[in-house]
């Protein structure tokens, strides 16, 4: 059984496409990983989060989008002196800031997953691949994810995105 959303055009110019592969009766489950750059990836990500520090921001806001195959979560995000002060939802209801990081910690956040090489504590897969995109000038990420393409009962894709960054100012 395949399951495919179709692809969106989410702001700036920006596709995105999910998709869940669920059991299939009568095929086993691929054997076929593919390959992950992770020196490439660390090195990607290194260089954003330098850019993004040499930037200074610490005031700004965002948007933060995670996708799975079930849920679209939105937060419009606002970091002030470095710190994340309010977290609104799609509705524009208040979340509890501590639900949010700050692009600094997002940064750091996906450099540890890229390091791990996209395992997490307590489970071994066999086939993750991690994607990373960042802002060419301020190093922020645009979009990654995180897939476990393992097989077996469910394979597992999270996207998440930042759009619509608007820096409030660019020095410490």
């Amino acid at each position: 059984m395949h399951l495919r959303l179709a692809a969106a055009t989410l702001g700036a110019g920006l596709t995105l496409a999910l998709s869940l592969t669920g059991p299939h009766s009568s095929t086993p489950p691929s054997t076929h990983c593919p390959a992950t750059d992770w020196a490439a990836l660390d090195r990607n990500a290194t260089q954003a989060l330098t850019r993004w520090t040499a930037s200074s921001p610490t005031s700004y806001t965002f948007t933060h989008r995670l996708m799975t195959a079930h849920d679209v979560i939105t937060h419009t995000v606002t970091v002030q002196a470095g710190q994340v002060t309010q977290v609104h939802d799609g509705q524009d209801a208040p979340v509890d800031p501590s639900q949010e990081r700050s692009i600094d910690a997002l940064l750091r956040d996906l450099q540890d997953l890229i390091r791990r090489r996209g395992q997490t504590p307590g489970r071994s897969l066999r086939c993750v691949t991690v994607s990373a995109a960042f802002n060419p000038v301020s190093g922020a990420p645009v979009r990654w994810s995180w897939a476990d393409t393992t097989g077996g009962v469910m394979d597992v894709t999270i996207e998440h995105e930042v759009v619509d960054l608007r820096l409030v100012d660019a020095a410490r």
